[in-house]
């Protein structure tokens, strides 16, 4: 009598359900660490480093013209610039855009067209600038709960990412906290 090798039917279903099994496992797992997260949030970090770079250089070449006279929100203003006679600073904030009563006032078309550069829109959030420092800040325009989930850490839903939680707000009952709060 001779003997048959190889696998019977059953081991053989046995082997492709332990397979399906592992895969499932591992594509959940990769489903949960997101690879578009950190890109999203890479991105929203190069465009608020792009801006902030844009606005020193601007900063920085106003009050070399203005011999460091001027305050950057004087600048920003161009309030007390008017009887100076320095080319090419134009106000680039609109008193109107401020932000209840913050340093914050919001960006417009002008800003980018003399920064030159582009603030990315999101969301229910606007880019806005301290007048006192020049730096930008994304601030959503309601509260905590519409900022996006790629925004906070996969394993703790209330801790935002630590680099986002620099200059990524919400507005709370007038009061401006970051996402980290």
């Amino acid at each position: 009598m001779e003997s048959k090798r190889g696998l019977s039917l059953i081991a053989l279903i046995l082997i492709i359900i332990i397979i399906v099994i592992l895969a499932s496992i591992v594509t959940v797992k990769l489903l949960k660490n997101n690879p578009s997260d950190p890109s999203k949030i890479s991105s929203l970090s190069e465009n608020r480093l792009n801006l902030n770079i844009a606005m020193t250089n601007y900063i920085s070449k106003c009050m070399a013209q203005t011999d460091g006279k001027f305050k950057i929100s004087e600048i920003l203003f161009d309030k007390s610039l008017s009887g100076e006679n320095i080319e090419n600073i134009v106000a680039i904030v609109d008193e109107n855009s401020r932000l209840g009563e913050t340093d914050y006032y919001k960006i417009n078309s002008e800003l980018e067209k003399v920064l030159e550069v582009e603030a990315k829109k999101y969301s229910s959030a606007n880019w806005y600038v301290d007048i006192q420092t020049g730096s930008f800040y994304l601030i959503y325009n309601s509260n905590k709960l519409d900022t996006p989930d790629w925004m906070y850490n996969e394993d703790n839903k209330n801790k935002a990412d630590s680099n986002l939680s620099q200059f990524v707000m919400y507005i709370d009952n007038n009061n401006v906290k970051s996402i980290s709060e």
